[in-house]
């Protein structure tokens, strides 16, 4: 049991009490809230060292640390962040992770899942951190934070700023030959720079997303060129593709549900791609493809 005193004893023949704790038939401090203490040892007829014999203890409360990939997520995105303990034999811990604001910002453990106003994360004794996700609700922006609780912790907390999400064509070539075969490229989405000529940072579609995103592709001069799917050439104008949650990009191929460009004459084009709600990158959002 513990108490204010206890006792331990050191057998004939050794110098010192059990090293192990109470387990061994030694000592142990149990701390019990925070501040500072005295531990003093005593044996009649011993003199108690002015130094050893007293030993000054603080006491402190561990805390949380609350950290983020990204400060900035675009809208109707996702990154994700860590949450750790500076203590890790806690016999347990429940950790309470919550936004600040859930109109705009839902948080969740897994990487597909829907997302909440506030989740609550069981490590078992020894365990010290974990991965979470934060969800950027589509159409929303502005400053938002993330919260960390446990009651025997000093309180963590992290600030996100919620931005205008961008999109950005990938793969498609400046040049292609008139003769040779459609060429595969996608669209990728995250936040841009602070140039607007290209994303600073790709981010996935966020997991309680209401369904998929639909990117268009459209070749601004279809006797060039035009934009094939998997319905096959002579293609059209305009083409569509998907990002799903937890992706990006949309797929990289025609044979994989992307598009692709499919050569006609010799001659420029303008490709361009859109999303609803997102911002065009002024380099990547518009290539210039030349057949040749």
């Amino acid at each position: 049991p513990s108490g204010v005193t206890g006792v331990a004893r050191i057998p004939i023949g050794l110098y010192y009490t059990g090293l192990s704790g109470p387990a061994k038939g030694g000592m142990a401090f149990r701390p019990l809230l925070t501040g500072t203490t005295t531990a003093t040892v005593t044996i009649p007829g011993y003199t108690t060292m002015t130094v050893n014999g007293f030993r000054s203890v603080t006491v402190t409360q561990p805390v949380i640390t609350v950290n983020v990939n990204s400060a900035q997520v675009g809208s109707g995105l996702q990154e994700a962040g860590s949450v750790s303990l500076n203590a890790s034999s806690h016999n347990g811990a429940d950790i309470v992770l919550t936004s600040s604001d859930p109109t705009i910002m839902l948080i969740d453990t897994l990487v597909s899942g829907p997302g909440y106003p506030s989740i609550t994360k069981h490590l078992n004794n020894g365990a010290a951190s974990f991965t979470y996700y934060y969800q950027a609700i589509e159409g929303k922006t502005g400053p938002v934070s993330v919260t960390a609780t446990e009651p025997r912790f000093v309180t963590g907390t992290v600030s996100v700023t919620l931005v205008p999400p961008a999109v950005e064509i990938q793969n498609l070539p400046a040049t292609i030959s008139v003769t040779g075969p459609d060429v595969g490229f996608y669209a990728q989405v995250g936040i841009i720079n602070g140039q607007g000529t290209g994303l600073s940072r790709a981010e996935n579609v966020r997991g309680g997303a209401p369904g998929p995103l639909i990117a268009t592709f459209t070749s601004g001069t279809p006797a060039v060129g035009t934009i094939v799917d998997l319905t096959g050439p002579p293609g059209a104008p305009t083409k569509t593709a998907q990002i799903v949650p937890g992706l990006y990009y949309t797929p990289t191929s025609v044979a994989s549900g992307g598009v692709g460009f499919h050569p006609l004459t010799t001659g420029p084009s303008l490709v361009t791609v859109d999303i609803t709600g997102f911002t065009r990158t002024t380099t990547n959002g518009n290539r210039v493809i030349t057949v040749q």
